[in-house]
C-alpha cells in the first residue's frame, strides 16, 4: 500500500498544472518551473555553497558526513532551455545525502560549457 507521503505527491502532480505547456512562451514556463522549485522542501543537514565553474553559476551541495573523495556531477535536465541549479537543488540534496557524497549542480541553460578546476566542499 501507498505511504500518505506518496499519496499526496501523487495528487499534487495531478491537480498541479505541469510546467511545460506548448501554449505557453519559454519564458512563461521557466517561470513556472522556477516557481515550482522555490516550494520543493529542501532536507535538513546539507549545507549550499554558491561557486562560480569558470563563467558558469553552480553550487555544491554538501551532506553532514559525507565522504568528501568522491563526488557527483548533476545535470539537471531541460534541453538547454529550462531549469537550474534552484529548480534543482532538493532533488540535488537528496542525492547528496543518499550518496553521502557532495553533489555539484551547474547553472548552464543556454550556456556553452567552460571547464574549470573546482574546489570541492
Amino acid at each position: 500500500m501507498p505511504s500518505i507521503r506518496s499519496r499526496i505527491l501523487y495528487w499534487l502532480l495531478k491537480v498541479q498544472r505541469p510546467p511545460f505547456d506548448p501554449n505557453k512562451s519559454v519564458q512563461q514556463q521557466r517561470s513556472l518551473l522556477e516557481n515550482q522549485g522555490k516550494r520543493a522542501p529542501m532536507p535538513r543537514n546539507v549545507d549550499v555553497q554558491p561557486i562560480a565553474m569558470g563563467d558558469l553559476p553552480a553550487e555544491w551541495l554538501c551532506p553532514v558526513g559525507m565522504n568528501d573523495n568522491r563526488a557527483v556531477l548533476y545535470l539537471h535536465g531541460g534541453g538547454y532551455t529550462m531549469g537550474s541549479r534552484r529548480t534543482h537543488r532538493a532533488l540535488g540534496a537528496r542525492i547528496a545525502i543518499a550518496s553521502q557524497a557532495p553533489v555539484l549542480v551547474i547553472d548552464y541553460r543556454r550556456c556553452s560549457f567552460r571547464w574549470a578546476i573546482v574546489k570541492s566542499c
